[in-house]
């Protein structure tokens, strides 16, 4: 009897081991589909939200350009504007312009020919 009983036991025990590795089977699987689905809502999340920026950087890239281009503009227009002024004033006054450009030019070398000294 003693035999009979330690079969049963022994196969009690298999049976509980193999109602244990399916629970643990079924719940890996339940896990496995967990993590899955959050993973999917994850890269959904990440997908969207770098579509987001990269709408994002081009429009503010383009905004970028186009003050670029404007400046550009901007600034060769006053370099157009002053340069017409100029000529007018050298051409209404020359001698006045003339003295000015050799002031400097007589200031300049003065200096340039101290610091070589």
């Amino acid at each position: 009897m003693n035999g009979d009983t330690e079969k049963l036991s022994s196969e009690k025990i298999e049976e509980a081991l193999q109602l244990l590795s399916e629970a643990a089977q079924e719940k890996k699987n339940e896990l496995r589909t967990l993590l899955s689905d959050r993973y999917a809502d994850l890269k959904t999340a990440f997908t969207d939200k770098r579509a987001t920026i990269s709408e994002a950087l081009s429009e503010t890239s383009q905004r970028a350009a186009h003050r670029m281009r404007n400046a550009k503009e901007a600034g060769q227009e006053k370099i157009v504007d002053f340069a017409e002024e100029m000529d007018i004033r050298v051409h209404e006054k020359p001698w006045t312009y003339v003295g000015g450009v050799a002031l400097a030019g007589l200031i300049l070398g003065y200096l340039f020919g101290r610091r070589q000294s």
